[in-house]
């Protein structure tokens, strides 16, 4: 976890996290850590501040780090998501793909849309549908009581 600086309230949000998202990608390469060098790990540190990372690191950000990504892909812009490769979308967890909203799977390529529909076996996911993935939950994701006896 790093300081990267106080958050402002304010009205543009997107503009707070473009600014911190700028602030952590210098500390990351203090670090020696290129985008191009990310993993899971550095993905789930920056968490919501995926959304406000520029088109160009997304692109350079490897398609395995993708797996770290959490909820946070919500935050990703819809400017930003047309860019997304096939190959970062295959590495992302079913509940972080049930976090897109149906305007963010519209922007996506057709086959990131196809790896996205396997991703989720019970999303309706149509081209131009308006609504976003529906994520049914299995009885393996919901927490479970054991009582000992």
């Amino acid at each position: 976890m790093r300081y990267l600086g106080t958050l402002r309230c304010s009205t543009n949000t997107q503009a707070n996290a473009r600014g911190l998202a700028k602030k952590a990608v210098a500390a990351y390469i203090h670090d020696n850590r290129k985008v191009s060098e990310w993993d899971a790990a550095t993905l789930a540190e920056l968490n919501t501040l995926i959304g406000g990372l520029e088109v160009d690191k997304v692109m350079d950000i490897p398609s395995s780090a993708f797996n770290g990504l959490t909820h946070a892909m919500s935050t990703i812009t819809t400017d930003v998501i047309p860019i997304l490769k096939v190959e970062q979308v295959m590495n992302i967890q079913p509940l972080t793909a049930a976090a897109m909203t149906g305007e963010q799977i519209n922007k996506l390529d057709v086959k990131a849309q196809e790896v996205l529909k396997d991703l989720l076996p019970s999303s309706p996911i149509k081209r131009g549908s308006a609504p976003g993935v529906t994520l049914c939950l299995s009885l393996a994701l919901l927490p479970v009581l054991v009582v000992m006896v």
